[in-house]
């Protein structure tokens, strides 16, 4: 196969200097160009200016980033994360290589979260340039090119505030639709083994890539089976050969989380309502206007279609929306998986801009202008459903304080802490760490006849004999068992705004509960038999920050 991509002759690019010159349908045309390309920029720059001002924050950003950070610090001193499930520590159930990327940045640049939440700043501006590239390669065009790069980045908001975290989906993503680019343009033999290099590296980040990647494989192997055979040599090598090296270092536990227990959690999860509603609610709701022009870019490409060109593009844009799908389906997935569906639609959105310009050069030099106009004009209305308030993605200093009392009374607090949510902070206050609820979760569902149910057990038997001083809670889960034997004491915050995550689900460490004393009973809590004084209710040092 030639090394030269294959694939039609782009739309051509119309020059704006060359529109007509009636006074004041020209003027109009230049302003609505400007005006996209300063909805472009202010998308762009609202991205960078959050993302720059949450990076040296010193907790939590969303309810997820502690884990990943005890992942992280594990690697850092030389441990291993994929041991066998207990209350000290149970890894999330992803693959590694996001994690050892985070823990080598964290040796230049120190604990914490900065170093992780840079690992995912620098793969977010490396997706915007594949976002610019992929479109520009296909459309000729800087202005389609630029509306799609700046569309992605609109799309922070309605993905979560997800992009910079600490976490691994700006790095998987940056290595999928490096794998994308590499089909797309190098079809060769090299291109191909790249392209299946890139995908597999995509997947040791996050196994949600190989949703993605499955169709466009099956399609390659179909319609250009050369390419195919050495995409999935390379993807199916790096997969298998990492598998075998981790599981040798690590007696197996790598395959357990990263393959069984995702696959249990998949089926035990499904969400079969999704099945709908992610085709209205996460893609035409917010992104109707670009999915219209992606559209209308296959409309207008169906007279000359070909299999080995538009029938490509679509493999490649319909693998990525059809993995977020079928990701989304699980009933916990947040709408940072919408990810790759908002890549696809906005190289589409650019590539269905150019073929319009294109199509309008074709006509009367007044119907260009206007065509120009009005698709201006729909594209910052396309900004404008997208556009947030950055504040709602910033905590304040109020919160970095609220966040540093916090760990000051975790110190002063005497006795084991059973923190489930964020059990970083009890490392920063000089207490034992446990395991995350999530990880404990994840074995719960995943794997709920085996060591689930010895989870299950060990911690209820932690619960029920008082063996924690303190426990924290955010949320319901495990109140109930924990009700039976702990009284609340009161909540840690004054203010229910105060030091709550501002990324994904919002929570934050709230109700605190200490061990009921001997004599209490359930309902007369402090009140010893034939004792008639009021009851003294027991305290903790915890509560009442403001």
């Amino acid at each position: 196969m030639s090394s030269q991509a294959v694939q039609s002759e782009p739309p051509r690019d119309v020059s704006w200097d060359d529109l007509p010159p009636g006074p004041w349908l020209q003027r109009w045309a230049r302003w609505a160009r400007w005006g996209a390309w300063a909805a472009v920029f202010l998308s762009l720059a609202t991205f960078l200016f959050v993302a720059l001002r949450r990076l040296p924050y010193p907790f939590e950003l969303e309810w997820l980033e502690g884990g990943v950070l005890q992942h992280v610090e594990r690697l850092g001193a030389g441990a291993s994360i994929y041991v066998e499930p207990s209350l000290d520590f149970i890894p999330f159930a992803y693959t590694p290589l996001y994690f050892h990327v985070s823990a080598a940045a964290a040796k230049v640049f120190g604990g914490g979260f900065f170093a992780p939440r840079l690992v995912s700043l620098l793969a977010s501006l490396g997706v915007f340039a594949l976002v610019f590239a992929i479109s520009w390669r296909a459309a000729r065009s800087a202005f389609s090119a630029g509306l799609a790069a700046g569309l992605f980045a609109a799309t922070y908001a309605a993905s979560g505030f997800w992009l910079d975290l600490a976490r691994p989906d700006a790095l998987f993503l940056f290595f999928l639709l490096l794998g994308v680019y590499l089909v797309w343009f190098h079809p060769g033999c090299a291109g191909s083994l790249a392209a299946g290099i890139a995908f597999g590296l995509s997947f040791l980040t996050k196994q949600t890539a190989l949703a993605c990647v499955a169709p466009l494989v099956l399609y390659l192997l179909v319609v250009r089976r050369r390419q195919g055979v050495w995409i999935a040599l390379a993807l199916i090598g790096l997969i298998v050969s990492t598998t075998v090296i981790y599981d040798a270092a690590t007696h197996g536990w790598y395959s357990y989380y990263a393959l069984r227990l995702r696959r249990g959690i998949l089926l035990e999860t499904l969400n079969w309502n999704r099945l709908a509603t992610f085709w209205m609610r996460d893609l035409a709701v917010p992104l109707g206007i670009a999915l219209a022009l992606g559209l209308f870019y296959f409309v207008r490409r169906a007279p000359r279609w070909s299999w080995k060109a538009e029938g490509l593009q679509l493999a490649l844009m319909g693998s990525l929306i059809l993995g977020t799908w079928a990701s989304r389906l699980e009933a916990y997935a947040f709408t940072n998986v919408n990810l790759p569906a908002h890549a696809a639609v906005a190289i589409l959105a650019g590539l269905g801009t150019q073929e319009a310009l294109g199509t309008a050069g074709r006509a009367t030099t007044r119907r260009q202008a206007g065509a120009a106009i009005y698709l201006c004009l729909v594209w910052m209305l396309q900004f404008v459903g997208l556009a947030y308030k950055p504040t709602e993605a910033l905590p304040t200093a109020r919160d970095e304080r609220a966040g540093r009392q916090l760990v000051d009374r975790l110190r002063a607090t005497d006795g084991r802490v059973f923190l489930p949510f964020h059990p970083y902070l009890l490392e920063r206050a000089g207490h034992r760490p446990h395991a995350h609820a999530m990880g404990i979760a994840d074995v719960q569902r995943g794997d709920a006849h085996g060591y689930g149910r010895v989870l299950t057990a060990a911690l209820d038997s932690l619960i029920a004999g008082r063996r924690f001083a303190t426990v924290v809670l955010d949320d319901d889960w495990l109140r109930r068992q924990v009700e039976r034997e702990y009284v609340m004491v009161g909540r840690i915050f004054t203010d229910h705004r105060l030091f709550r995550t501002v990324a994904g689900t919002g929570t934050k460490p709230e109700f605190v509960y200490v061990p009921r004393p001997p004599t209490e009973s359930s309902d007369l809590p402090g009140r010893a038999p034939g004792d008639h004084r009021p009851p003294v209710r027991p305290a903790s040092p915890l509560v009442n920050i403001q």
